[in-house]
């Protein structure tokens, strides 16, 4: 590997980096660049443009509240849309993914999130919520942003409201360089996605 040079594959420059995948994706115009499961178990699209629409909105709010390049943000989720959507905006930024498992204990969250100095946390539903308030008091914690939209604490930040345009002046290019690679959780959930990596040729 070492001394080599990244070889195109379908016409298109080798992806290295989850940022290089994003805008790929962003840039194919597909209606089912990425694919969710609802609670009713149907399967729905959502294109390459609401992609990218949320990611930078989401990116957006995480500025307006002072996020800066080398900043923490922690991810308590299973495996569902707005884990991905989440991880981008993080990435756009330059601030650095804390992807904590949804099984572990509060106690648990809460020494992950103390040591990684972690000043937001985007959780999936209420119960991942109660986990991070039993210990938010021992934390660097400011945001708590919640996927679910019912059930929404008061001090919570829903998902979907960081997602309106607008809410910040100042946004940093999302086409910049990645600063952290970070995997995603395996867990099963009734929320599932699939990114459509098949489509990265332009099939």
């Amino acid at each position: 590997m070492s001394g080599t040079k990244s070889q195109a594959v379908g016409g298109y420059p080798e992806i290295r980096t989850v940022n290089e995948l994003f805008l790929r994706v962003a840039g194919l115009n597909r209606p089912d660049a990425m694919l969710m499961q609802d609670e009713g178990g149907a399967w729905r699209g959502i294109s390459s443009k609401e992609i990218y629409q949320q990611v930078r909105a989401l990116a957006r709010a995480f500025l307006a509240w002072g996020i800066e390049r080398g900043d923490r943000i922690a991810l308590l989720s299973e495996n569902r849309w707005e884990w991905q959507v989440t991880d981008f905006a993080v990435l756009a930024i330059g601030a650095v993914d804390v992807p904590i498992y949804p099984t572990l204990t509060s106690e648990q969250i809460g020494e992950l999130l103390h040591d990684s100095g972690a000043r937001v946390a985007v959780v999936s539903t209420r119960a991942m919520y109660d986990k991070v308030a039993a210990v938010a008091g021992r934390t660097a914690l400011e945001h708590v942003v919640m996927m679910d939209s019912v059930d929404v604490p008061p001090d919570a930040v829903m998902f979907c409201c960081s997602l309106k345009p607008g809410a910040s002046p100042n946004v940093a290019a999302l086409e910049g360089q990645i600063w952290v690679v970070s995997s995603h959780p395996a867990n099963h959930h009734r929320f599932r996605c699939v990114m459509q990596i098949f489509a990265l040729g332009g099939q």
